[in-house]
């Protein structure tokens, strides 16, 4: 029987799949020899890592084109776009949560990771939520600053 190490170093090798974005990849490569030995778990971390970089690609377009379009009436709406990304982030947060992952038990910033870099986490759910109201309020001050472009309010 291998003992805690060996298995460790077995998994060490084992790279994170092609198409994981190099964020999600360096994260792999710290969590797989530690937290995600088994098939199961594995397959979930790729799903996982694949729904945070669905999200993530989703929050770049939203910055290019904005939260809100125009519908096919002229009104101000909600970009598409945006219920994806947060679809996406809330698949990552339920897997990453079924898989024990928390901050708590990661601490650090994974956007300047190296694969293999240990100890390196991402915010927790309450942290996600304090950062998805503050975008909410940017957008919300955004789409009446459209309104009052279309429709300015009235003098007295």
């Amino acid at each position: 029987m291998k003992n805690k190490s060996s298995q460790s170093a077995a998994f060490a090798g084992f790279a994170p799949p092609a198409h994981l974005s190099p964020t999600s990849a360096a994260l792999w490569a710290d969590l797989v020899p530690r937290r995600c030995r088994s098939a199961e778990r594995l397959a979930l971390l790729v799903l996982a890592f694949e729904a945070r970089d669905k999200a993530e690609d989703f929050r770049r377009q939203l910055a290019e084109t904005g939260y809100y379009c125009k519908s096919m009436a002229g009104k101000p709406t909600l970009h598409p776009l945006a219920k994806l990304e947060e679809s996406a982030r809330k698949e990552f947060a339920a897997l990453w949560q079924r898989l024990g992952l928390t901050s708590s038990k990661l601490d650090g910033d994974y956007s300047k990771a190296v694969p293999g870099d240990p100890g390196v986490g991402l915010p927790d759910l309450e942290e996600q939520d304090a950062m998805l109201r503050e975008m909410k309020a940017q957008n919300d001050a955004l789409l009446d600053e459209m309104l009052n472009e279309l429709a300015p309010p009235m003098e007295t």
